[in-house]
């Protein structure tokens, strides 16, 4: 992805922007704002889920004023006018645009998303960390880990504490079959959701109570342990080992492998082989 520099792109964002991707729906704008700047008020035309990376900054709103420190997750409605002070080392910002589409989906599950809400450390924090490293990423199992992400994102922000299973579901493992049956092929947090009977919010945030991690962060690792095993009991190239297990190129791969791994492919293969 080759980056976009602008200092105002024609979405109406403001900072100077280095990357614009479209991942799973989703718009992201990756910006950075001058230390000691401001920006006037001002509103969008989409709604927009904003996670500070760094730096501190200072949102004001008609009736209130939100402070966002370093990891800080804040929505904020389509239209809402806000304006913007930016702390003494500036601010290192991910701001996502939603669609209307998602957003009407979202409140299925629970009254939100009508005000602007922010959310600081803990469960949020974790997930906005993981979030940006989705977003770095950006292989062929990002889409989905984003999706699930950002619909745990969403249930933080209902307030959804309380709405989880006692005993293990069966459609929860219903779900995790088909992640296993599927991993090698494009899969949605909704598909997986309307299979088995339950909303997409309710299945990104049990299958992650249950299980320690996203629906993509887990099918990303059935692809991994799929390519181990490749590596070690075929004669399959590397390039055809990470077609057949779901990447778009070995070269994704091999980055993928490396990160979860610690080790290339090939220096993979030649350990356990040895």
């Amino acid at each position: 992805m080759v980056p976009v520099n602008l200092g105002r792109s024609s979405s109406g964002h403001h900072g100077d922007i280095s990357q614009i991707r479209n991942i799973a729906g989703f718009r992201f704008f990756e910006t950075r704002y001058r230390a000691h700047s401001s920006l006037a008020m001002h509103s969008h035309d989409h709604a927009c889920i904003c996670l500070v990376i760094s730096g501190h900054l200072q949102e004001d709103l008609r009736t209130s004023r939100l402070h966002l420190n370093a990891r800080s997750l804040a929505f904020r409605p389509a239209g809402e006018a806000h304006g913007n002070r930016f702390g003494t080392g500036g601010a290192h910002c991910l701001v996502i645009e939603v669609s209307d589409a998602w957003t009407a989906h979202v409140r299925e599950y629970g009254s939100c998303f009508d005000q602007p809400v922010c959310a600081q450390g803990g469960q949020s924090e974790w997930l906005g960390v993981r979030l940006y490293r989705q977003y770095k990423i950006a292989d062929a199992v990002a889409p989905l880990a984003i999706q699930g992400i950002m619909l745990e994102i969403a249930s933080g922000f209902c307030g959804h504490a309380s709405h989880q299973e006692r005993s293990f579901p069966s459609w929860l493992q219903r779900a995790r079959e088909a992640a296993h049956a599927n991993y090698g092929q494009a899969l949605r947090v909704q598909d997986l959701a309307e299979n088995v009977g339950v909303h997409p919010v309710h299945l990104a945030r049990e299958f992650r109570r249950r299980y320690g991690c996203s629906v993509g962060e887990y099918v990303r690792k059935l692809r991994i342990e799929a390519a181990c095993e490749k590596l070690i009991h075929s004669d399959s190239s590397v390039a055809e080992i990470a077609l057949e297990t779901g990447f778009s190129s070995q070269s994704h791969f091999s980055r993928v492998f490396r990160l979860i791994t610690g080790m290339s492919p090939s220096h993979y293969r030649v350990c356990r082989r040895s």
